[in-house]
C-alpha cells in the first residue's frame, strides 16, 4: 500500500517526510533513492545560515553528558590546549581529540547499543560510529566547543549492501567554521560521505523515528543501505548536496 509523504524541515534545518499508516498492519518498508553530489572539503562544512546560537550544540543530553569517564579522556588530550573566547578550537588540537577517542573507544559491532552513553562507551572501551560520536560530542561540549551529531551514508569503496547507516560529528574550530570529524575511522569526511541530517544525539538527527499505538510488545527494524559512485554526469547529479 502506497502511502503519501508530508515533506518539512525541522528545527535544525533538516529535510524531513512524514508518513502515517492509520490502519492495521504488521509490517512496514521504506525504500529510500537518490542521487548526491558529493565534493571533497577535508571535511569543512563552514559557516552555515542556522538560526540556532552556537552555545545551543553545548547543551548536553543523556546520550553526551561527560561524567568521569569522559573528563579522563578529555584530558588525555587536550593537555595544553584551550578553546577561544567564541567557543572555538584549534584544528589541531580537535584532531588530537578525536584520535584519543578512536584510541579509547575500539570499533567492536554489537558491543553497543542506541540508548549507549558515552561514558558507557569508554567504560566498555568499544563501540560503533554512534558511540564514538557521541564520545566525542560530549568531550567536545565539555570543553566549551560546540559541536553536533551527524547522520548519513559512507560509500566503503565496494559494492557490497551494508546494514547500516554511518554517524560522524562536528565541531566548530576557529576560523573554519563547522568542521566534520569521524573518529570511528579516524578522518575527516571525504567526498564518499553523504551528509543527511544534524542533531544533538544519534535520537536527534536519527535517519528514521517512529512511535505506534498497540500491537505486540517486541519489534524489530532492518536496514540495508547500499551506496554506489556514478559517473558526474549533469542528468543525473539532480540533487546536489554537501
Amino acid at each position: 500500500m502506497a502511502v503519501r509523504l508530508l515533506p518539512g524541515t525541522d528545527g535544525h534545518q533538516n529535510g524531513t517526510h512524514l508518513l502515517s499508516i492509520a490502519r492495521r498492519h504488521t509490517s512496514s518498508s521504506i525504500l529510500a533513492m537518490g542521487v548526491v553530489q558529493t565534493t571533497s572539503s577535508d571535511g569543512i562544512v563552514g559557516f552555515d545560515d542556522s538560526d540556532l546560537p552556537l552555545a545551543f550544540w553545548l547543551k548536553q543530553t543523556p546520550q553526551t553528558e561527560a561524567g568521569p569517564p569522559v573528563r579522563d579522556l578529555t584530558l588525555s588530550a587536550w593537555v595544553g590546549h584551550e578553546t577561544s573566547s567564541d567557543g572555538g578550537a584549534d584544528l589541531e588540537a580537535v584532531h588530537r581529540l578525536m584520535n584519543e577517542v578512536r584510541r579509547r573507544v575500539d570499533y567492536v559491532i554489537g558491543a553497543t547499543s542506541v540508548t549507549t552513553t558515552a561514558d558507557e562507551a569508554v567504560i566498555r572501551g568499544a563501540g560503533v560510529c554512534q558511540d564514538h560520536a557521541h564520545v566525542f560530542i560530549a568531550a567536545a561540549r565539555s570543553l566549551g566547543i560546540p559541536a553536533r551529531y551527524v547522520s548519513g551514508y559512507l560509500w566503503p569503496g565496494h559494492h557490497e549492501v551494508a546494514t547500516a547507516s554511518h554517524a560522524w560529528a562536528e565541531a566548530w574550530v576557529n576560523d573554519l567554521g563547522w568542521v566534520g570529524f569521524d573518529p570511528a575511522n579516524n578522518v575527516c569526511p571525504t567526498e564518499a560521505y553523504v551528509r543527511v541530517a544534524v542533531g544533538l544525539d544519534y535520537f536527534d538527527a536519527s535517519p528514521v523515528r517512529g512511535v505506534r499505538r498497540a500491537g505486540p510488545v517486541n519489534e524489530e527494524m532492518v536496514v540495508t543501505v547500499q551506496v554506489d559512485p556514478v559517473k558526474a554526469d549533469a542528468d543525473v547529479l539532480t540533487s546536489p548536496a554537501s
